[in-house]
């Protein structure tokens, strides 16, 4: 089971004001809203929270093959550490892994221990990093199946993965 998300968090500064009137009741239940007003850094906590939600929902979408609109009340967050939570869905719960940089935010899904991620500045360094981890000389094509899950097609070998971009960072888990 894999899904990612990143944040790039000078963006989401200037993109978007978590603080303006009704946008937190929008995406996050009102035990949610309180881990993002009680943090001492609120905005790195709302993110933290959005990210797992994506993350978890890539997930449930692959495993439970369900129809790519994201509904954020039909995801619940609990925050276990720094870097571990859990997101239920629909009485299915997974376990996310988050990482804080001063740069952005990532959290992935994972249950499996051979579960890599790679981050990179852009989209070509994102798949010299592939070419690297599979062998200089494959040539990794990064497609969508019909239903839009990516995967990464090397020579003909079909490898499932979850990719993720926001603002100058790209990221992918395979």
């Amino acid at each position: 089971m894999i899904g990612n998300d990143i944040v790039d968090l000078k963006k989401a500064k200037t993109d978007s004001n978590i603080f303006r009137p009704r946008y937190m009741e929008k995406v996050l239940s009102q035990n949610e809203q309180n881990l993002v007003l009680s943090s001492p850094n609120p905005e790195q906590r709302f993110w933290r929270l959005w990210t797992m939600k994506e993350s978890a929902y890539k997930a449930f979408q692959r495993e439970l093959n369900f129809k790519s609109i994201f509904n954020p009340f039909a995801f619940y967050c609990e925050l276990i550490d720094l870097e571990n939570g859990l997101v239920h869905f629909e009485g299915n719960s997974v376990k996310t892994t988050t990482f804080n940089s001063e740069n952005y935010i990532y959290s992935s899904v994972s249950y499996s221990t051979f579960t890599r991620s790679l981050i990179a500045n852009s989209m070509e360094e994102l798949l010299q990093n592939l070419r690297m981890e599979f062998g200089e000389s494959s040539q990794p094509e990064l497609l969508k199946l019909k239903n839009g899950l990516p995967f990464i097609k090397i020579v003909s070998k079909i490898i499932p993965v979850s990719t993720t971009h926001h603002g100058l960072y790209f990221a992918i888990q395979f």
